[in-house]
């Protein structure tokens, strides 16, 4: 499978399983024992992957699994493995409307509550996402976008393979451009051909004491879509002349992105804030939607599959 080798594995004796790791020269970190054991006496089977000898990392290719059945998680617990103090997650799910966790608390940014500041040309979305996680105890899943109109930005992705394919993550080692492209399009027919093309955008920033418990979700029971953009009504400071003559203000630089606490690393978040005035100055602007990363965030899905058939 391109430059990896894989196996699947069935063990009903987690010692059994580590041995196997071990003789194929997999690490286990210690922390990670316990959580392995936990799904052993689950009932999980395992996909074991690695780059195949003489590979180096340059090579690696976004892997796509592929398992019958509507049920949706995400094994948090193996993902506590090395992981840091904070752990950002950008997940979308597809399918025929919109998700939300069902084992973890989630929240929503209020359009309402979006207030743009002409001082500091940002607006308060960052906050209103820290405080749904600082609601949460730092466990809450933001509910950042879900609808239909979605191929656009893929495809978008897939154009940038193939101008940048070392930087795409689609680059086999060659440099190939198009060949990045073709895998990058591959996902994408793959990732779009269900009967609704409709998809849901979470994110999170978890605290490694939060990840003690697997991500499952469920079907919203409010399938009202959340736009990729917002309008900013409310507004701080003085509006630049041009937004009181109606004429569009040029949107500042950078992006939302939201400090990921005592780990200093950042999570990027969705959307970044690009303001444009009106005649009134009543309100500050639009959100653009986040793009990039979108494949290999759903590929985190499945790395740990419930038995479906007894071991021969």
């Amino acid at each position: 499978m391109g430059p990896y080798e894989t196996v699947q594995l069935s063990s009903a004796d987690g010692q059994a399983l580590f041995d196997w790791l071990a003789s194929h020269n997999y690490a286990i970190p210690d922390d990670l024992v316990p959580v392995i054991q936990g799904y052993v006496d689950e009932g999980m089977d395992f996909l074991a992957m690695k780059l195949v000898p003489g590979v180096g990392v340059q090579a690696m290719q976004p892997v796509r699994v592929t398992s019958p059945g509507a049920g949706l998680s995400l094994p948090l617990r193996m993902v506590a493995g090395g992981a840091g103090a904070y752990v950002p997650i950008h997940l979308w799910v597809f399918g025929e409307g919109r998700y939300e966790p069902q084992s973890h608390p989630w929240f929503v940014v209020e359009p309402g509550e979006i207030v743009w500041d002409w001082g500091t040309h940002q607006s308060n979305y960052q906050q209103l996402v820290a405080d749904g996680q600082a609601a949460t105890a730092g466990r809450g899943w933001l509910v950042a976008a879900s609808g239909s109109d979605i191929e656009a930005p893929y495809s978008d992705l897939c154009q940038q393979a193939a101008y940048s394919p070392e930087s795409s993550g689609y680059d086999d080692g060659s440099g190939d451009g198009s060949a990045a492209s073709a895998l990058c399009y591959s996902d994408v027919d793959t990732l779009l051909g269900v009967s609704s093309r409709y998809v849901t955008h979470l994110f999170a920033n978890l605290p490694h004491d939060a990840l003690g418990a697997d991500l499952v979700l469920q079907a919203s029971a409010d399938q009202s879509s959340i736009p990729p953009y917002y309008q900013a009504y409310f507004y701080t400071g003085t509006p630049p002349c041009g937004a009181c003559n109606g004429e569009p203000v040029p949107p500042p630089s950078g992006s939302a992105s939201a400090s990921s606490g005592s780990s200093g690393a950042e999570g990027d978040l969705p959307p970044s804030v690009v303001p444009q005035g009106n005649g009134d100055c009543e309100y500050g602007g639009a959100e653009s939607p986040a793009g990039g990363g979108v494949l290999l965030a759903l590929l985190a899905l499945i790395g740990v599959t419930r038995r479906r058939a007894p071991r021969p």
